[in-house]
């Protein structure tokens, strides 16, 4: 008897030691977290849907060959475009108060925790009722595939007009057989166009009120390093929609892009900035601390960042001596957050 109580406390002894050791093992175990994502960094990027992983194997379940086309375009205004096999769908994005998490109603989930955040890389997770996790992973959209989203008519191509080589010319100038009610001499066809396009002139409606002036411009920013030296580096965006960028270095010369955006997404572009408080901001951020000050003197020298924005007869000039574009957390000039959303939007416009 006495070595069978022997044993089973023996038993019980190394139960209990198991126990103890698989808690403190469960409470090493790091906690599931999410890094905290930037909303500016987000908005008007579009993306691609490549494959899902199981988040605890990192083994693949599902990927996306050539027909499954599954994309993304999260606008700056909140808005949604999600395509799919041919169909476009609309609807609403957003960060949560963690930023950690984004609303994004796809396959009866609405919110997904956000993994990984790069300009090259967005992986969602979301996790199920028993703890599993799945991650979907994008990268950014080719510029052939981003055509798929609905445009408008400033996005649109010009189109151009062939005449009909089977066309009949002397038919232009054919003259009617009869004369109207009013005994008024033969027209001949082309004329009577003309006077159908005046008819139809005159009959519009009164034209409407001058569109509010809009511009805004980003110049500067950034370093001059190295042996590329920068001439130049230039964003406008026009009020009529137009957006001119202009890139100069000294060794990869001049280079120029233009390209239209719709008067809406201009007006709504222009009410973001004013919704970020950029109307009421200091005309500039000065560089007051040692340690900015010994930046300033230290190469590579810094190109101060300019930003403008004209609404009628209001132009408001911002600008900070030490941009790099890393956020304000790494400048040594204290600016409003605001500022790098600003900024951030204005270039994913322009891009996109």
């Amino acid at each position: 008897m006495s070595d069978i109580a022997h044993k089973m406390g023996l038993k019980s002894a190394l139960l209990l030691i198991f126990a103890l050791l698989s808690t403190l093992m469960q409470a090493q175990l790091p906690a599931r977290g999410y890094p905290q994502a930037s909303e500016s960094r987000l908005m008007q990027t579009q993306w691609q849907y490549t494959y899902t992983t199981h988040a605890e194997s990192n083994t693949i379940i599902h990927k996306a060959d050539k027909d499954y086309r599954h994309y993304l375009f999260l606008k700056f205004d909140g808005s949604l475009q999600t395509y799919l096999h041919g169909r476009i769908l609309h609807g609403t994005w957003a960060l949560n108060a963690e930023k950690n998490q984004i609303r994004y109603e796809f396959r009866r989930l609405s919110w997904w925790h956000i993994v990984e955040h790069t300009d090259n890389l967005l992986v969602l997770e979301y996790v199920l009722a028993n703890g599993a996790a799945y991650r979907y992973h994008f990268v950014p959209l080719s510029e052939l595939e981003s055509q798929v989203f609905e445009r408008s008519a400033f996005d649109l191509p010009d189109v151009i007009v062939v005449r009909d080589p089977k066309a009949q010319p002397k038919e232009r100038y054919r003259y009617r057989n009869t004369t109207d009610a009013a005994g008024k001499r033969p027209q001949t066809l082309a004329g009577a166009r003309r006077e159908a396009r005046r008819q139809a002139k005159l009959a519009r409606n009164p034209p409407q009120k001058e569109a509010e002036f809009l511009q805004i411009e980003l110049v500067g920013g950034g370093f001059v390093a190295g042996m590329d030296r920068v001439y130049k580096n230039n964003l406008v965006i026009k009020t009529n929609g137009q957006v001119i960028k202009e890139y100069h270095t000294e060794l990869q010369g001049y280079t120029i892009s233009r390209r239209t955006i719709s008067r809406k997404m201009l007006e709504d572009l222009v009410a973001y900035i004013e919704s970020k408080k950029f109307f009421e901001m200091p005309p500039t951020f000065g560089c007051l601390s040692g340690d900015c000050q010994e930046r300033m003197q230290r190469p590579p020298r810094p190109i101060a960042l300019r930003i403008a924005v004209t609404r009628g007869q209001i132009r408001k000039l911002v600008s900070i001596p030490i941009w790099d574009g890393r956020g304000v957390q790494h400048s040594p000039i204290p600016y409003p957050p605001a500022l790098d959303s600003i900024v951030r939007t204005i270039e994913n416009v322009a891009l996109y």
